[in-house]
């Protein structure tokens, strides 16, 4: 999990008066997976890691509500002109996210 994501899942638990026991700590989400598949615990990654899980037997669990929002940002060459393909996803993205 990058940094803020870090930050921003810890900020949250603690809000919930939850303190995990982390022993491990990566943003290799395929190496989290692997550890949660060989039974040696849990881990917090991102819904779209979660969706391409590499074990049948893995699950997630859908948080009740939102524990931290989600930041999206389109890049594209600086001296180029946003094109109206990456307008229209823009615009998917921003209804998604209403």
């Amino acid at each position: 999990m990058p940094r803020r994501a870090q930050v921003s899942s810890s900020s949250a638990w603690a809000r919930r008066g939850i303190a995990p026991k982390i022993v491990y700590r990566t943003d290799d989400n395929l190496a989290l997976q692997r550890l949660v598949a060989a039974g040696l615990g849990h881990a917090c990654i991102g819904r779209v890691a979660a969706s391409r899980a590499i074990d049948p037997a893995l699950t997630w669990l859908e948080p009740h509500e939102p524990a931290a929002s989600r930041m999206i940002a389109l890049c594209y060459p600086r001296h180029r002109p946003v094109t109206a393909t990456a307008r229209s996803l823009i615009t998917a993205i921003r209804g998604q996210a209403a």
